[in-house]
């Protein structure tokens, strides 16, 4: 699944202890006010003074460095609009300033996680997080990280700690969302990303995981509303369509399966994916040769996808090519030995039925071979 980037719904970290501080004292001045007959209109000047008294005990060290500040706003600045070597530049100078400005240094993992340079983005975050340890940017920017090295223990770790920190983050239940679908745990996916799309209810990517979660977990009715919902939101998101397109095919919603895939390819015309997508509902559509020449078409764009070459392989049994689909599931069992079990190629890939049924029946009729030879 297309993950948000990080930093793409920045906020400002809440300062909890100033926020509570602040209400504490607005409670105590309405309690005196009607006490003691407290002028109400001293009220707003009060809380006003009170407030930023708080606030600047509560962040001095900052405060200290008005112009690394100025530099990091102006990062913040750069990076909504994706300039990412304006922003960093920005960022470096605010650390350059404040060499312990832990927001700087989250901020700076940011673009390096935008950047694809995962490693410099986790080591900035660590950094981060020894400075402040409740950094919630620094955890979520770390979460994504871990996700893209598919470490999925880590960024499940690092995005609970992000939402005990900042529980109105949509951003950290997304990639707590994305973090059990790697650990193929869709059930415990579902609440994470519904809690994303709750708080943020225009967020197409909330509704793009939710859809996934409840796709993986073969409840593809409540997958496909979803997926229109995201959609709408987001019209051009190809892997939208094409998990659509397969929600479909599992419930029987050929056709409309089929023309999903196409807007898929026709958005992204390499998204191996669609293409796998589209050779499984030609094959469970019974057109065998067209289901072939898809899984090749994936096939070319990614050599070792396994689930292209059993597509290839169940695509050349039905077409009563028994030794090229015995060459082709060879070459699936060299990439993984459990290959050799059908079972293991339906736990893993969650075909339809009539690939499965395929499978099975291209297992047995080479088990057989073996046996007779």
């Amino acid at each position: 699944m297309t993950s948000k980037r990080p930093g793409d719904d920045y906020l400002p970290e809440p300062n909890w202890k100033l926020i509570a501080i602040y209400f504490t004292f607005f409670v105590w001045v309405i309690l005196v006010s009607y006490t003691r007959n407290f002028p109400l209109f001293i009220i707003p000047f009060a809380v006003v003074i009170v407030g930023a008294l708080v606030y600047i005990a509560v962040n001095f060290n900052t405060m200290r460095h008005p112009k690394a500040l100025r530099h990091l706003f102006r990062g913040l600045a750069a990076l909504k609009r994706n300039q990412l070597d304006t922003a960093q530049a920005e960022f470096d100078e605010a650390i350059r300033l404040y060499p312990g400005y832990a927001t700087a240094i989250a901020n700076r993992g940011v673009i390096y996680a935008r950047k694809g340079q995962i490693e410099k983005a986790i080591e900035a975050c660590t950094q981060a997080i020894q400075l402040q340890p409740k950094l919630a940017t620094a955890y979520r920017t770390r979460a994504a990280a871990y996700l893209s090295k598919e470490m999925a223990d880590e960024a499940l770790a690092d995005s609970n700690q992000a939402i005990k920190l900042q529980p109105l983050s949509a951003f950290a239940y997304l990639i707590r969302g994305q973090a059990y679908l790697q650990k193929k745990s869709p059930q415990e996916a579902i609440p994470a990303f519904a809690r994303a799309a709750r708080l943020k209810r225009h967020d197409a990517f909330a509704h793009m995981g939710l859809g996934t979660a409840y796709m993986n977990a073969d409840q593809s009715e409540k997958a496909l509303p979803e997926f229109d919902l995201c959609l709408r939101l987001n019209p051009q998101n190809a892997l939208a369509y094409n998990n659509r397109g397969y929600a479909n095919l599992k419930v029987g919603n050929v056709e409309a399966a089929l023309a999903d895939c196409n807007q898929a390819i026709k958005l992204d015309p390499k998204m191996v994916f669609a293409y796998d997508s589209r050779g499984e509902t030609y094959f469970v559509m019974g057109r065998y040769e067209d289901a072939l020449y898809e899984f090749m078409r994936a096939n070319d764009f990614q050599p070792d996808h396994a689930f292209s070459i059993a597509g290839q392989a169940v695509s050349y049994f039905m077409l009563a090519q028994t030794d090229k689909a015995k060459l082709k599931w060879a070459q699936l069992v060299a990439l993984d030995a459990r290959y050799q079990d059908a079972g293991f190629f339906e736990s893993e890939q969650r075909p339809t039925k009539a690939l499965v049924d395929g499978v099975r029946e291209l297992a047995a009729a080479i088990d057989m071979r073996a046996a007779e030879g």
